[in-house]
């Protein structure tokens, strides 16, 4: 099912890349449910760009993964400008205090960008700041 569909900008600005280009997507691992449906849109959004050329790829990772060093990599970001929000979830036992990372990276040869995924409203809520 697609969803959304490129804007002729986009589609424009796709066609350009004419070396590999890889989208960091630090969304993945079990998240709770509006980041879930962030990563999916994101997810999706990407994968269309990706069709339209094969220079383009897509990683989700997720930070918190075993396989890694959890809070080496977490530091990692953080100190490149990719910033947790913290996430307060409710447990049986209580709650529990978590981080989510909502960016995405874009790297291409030596360069990169860092894309925050959240809008930037003061006062708003989580659910709000989630640009979709």
């Amino acid at each position: 099912m697609q969803r959304y569909s490129l804007s002729t900008e986009a589609l424009a600005t796709t066609a350009r890349v004419q070396s590999p280009l890889v989208v960091h997507l630090y969304l993945g691992g079990e998240l709770p449910p509006e980041f879930a449906r962030l990563r999916t849109e994101t997810q999706m959004l990407l994968e269309q760009m990706a069709k339209q050329n094969k220079n383009i790829k897509v990683e989700i990772h997720n930070p918190w993964s075993e396989e890694e060093d959890a809070y080496n990599r977490a530091e990692s970001l953080d100190q490149r400008g990719m910033k947790p929000v913290p996430l307060a979830q409710q447990t049986e036992g209580g709650s529990e205090r978590s981080f989510v990372f909502p960016w995405a990276e874009i790297r291409s040869g030596d360069r990169s960008l860092n894309v925050g995924l959240l809008k930037a409203k003061l006062g708003a809520s989580q659910q709000e700041r989630i640009n979709l």
